[in-house]
């Protein structure tokens, strides 16, 4: 099965970032206007390399990479950790003036949604 790579050459990913999730519907709300405060999509040459080397046939680091990925996606995915992860957070978050019960509900509801996609996508490629 394909894996995905984060920083592949450009293509649709790079010319709209939904594109770079399952099914383009781009990453779980959160934050002010939907969007992540700080976080960038940084390009990291080290990074960039390493991954055209570990995401073509025959790549030196082809075959450890792809073992990397789908025991993470058993782990995180597969088993069930995300959700896990998602419930313990969610049983914490406190009603506050700034985040109504009903505000971290609609959240953890579209960050789940997101994890389900995300984990069906990728059960999907696995094969």
């Amino acid at each position: 099965a394909r894996v995905p790579v984060p920083g592949e050459a450009p293509g649709p990913a790079e010319q709209n970032p939904a594109a770079r999730f399952p099914g383009g519907d781009g990453p779980p709300a959160g934050g002010p206007g939907g969007r992540f405060p700080g976080l960038r999509d940084v390009k990291n040459p080290l990074k960039v390399r390493f991954l055209a080397q570990a995401t073509k046939p025959g790549g030196a680091f082809t075959e450890l990479y792809h073992s990397a990925y789908w025991d993470l996606y058993d782990r995180i995915y597969a088993d069930g950790l995300a959700d896990e992860v998602l419930d313990a957070i969610a049983a914490e978050l406190p009603v506050t003036d700034r985040m109504t019960a009903q505000e971290a509900s609609e959240s953890v509801d579209s960050l789940r949604a997101w994890i389900t996609r995300r984990s069906a996508a990728l059960a999907s490629q696995r094969g």
